[in-house]
């Protein structure tokens, strides 16, 4: 069985619910990601992303779970979309 690639571990910590953001705005958020052997602080500031975990460079499944979340709301939001499909700008 072929090793798993970033991409595909990042879309499965998604969609097993492991990502948790504490804050997201446009310019910072604070992310927790549950990874396979630990839980990891990830997050966004200044413009760079970061992570605690081992390998923390902006390709590590952790960021890039947190990342795809990140863009998907605040493009949302930048759009006037809502979580639960209001458009008056509330969440």
């Amino acid at each position: 069985m072929p090793r798993e690639t970033v991409a595909e571990k990042a879309v499965r910590f998604i969609s097993q619910e492991r990502v948790r953001f504490q804050v997201l705005t446009p310019e910072y958020a604070l992310a927790t990601v549950h990874g396979d052997t630990n839980d990891y602080e990830t997050g966004y500031k200044r413009g760079r992303w970061y992570c605690s975990c081992m390998n923390a460079t902006e390709s590590c499944s952790h960021i890039r779970a947190a990342r795809m979340i990140f863009r998907a709301i605040i493009g949302a939001i930048q759009k006037g979309e809502t979580t639960d499909g209001n458009t008056d700008g509330s969440l």
